[in-house]
């Protein structure tokens, strides 16, 4: 990677950022996208449940449907 000190020195040698900028800033905004996912299917299934149809989560949902009911 290295240290600013090039950069600072001569700036109109690096006219745009390096690559793993960019990987970096896509990799810091993944995270909130997922985040914002997850609440709108939150939000989707409050909606739904309140409307009085069921709703279960997409990975958790059969794992706790079966850990309720008992069964082995």
């Amino acid at each position: 990677m290295g240290s600013l000190v090039p950069l600072m020195a001569d700036p109109s040698a690096y006219p745009e950022p390096p690559w793993f900028f960019w990987a970096g800033l896509a990799s810091m905004a993944l995270p909130f996208v997922f985040m914002g996912v997850v609440w709108v299917y939150g939000l989707w299934g409050m909606v739904r449940s309140l409307q009085g149809y069921p709703f279960r989560y997409l990975l958790v949902g059969p794992w706790v449907e079966h850990f309720l009911s008992g069964k082995e």
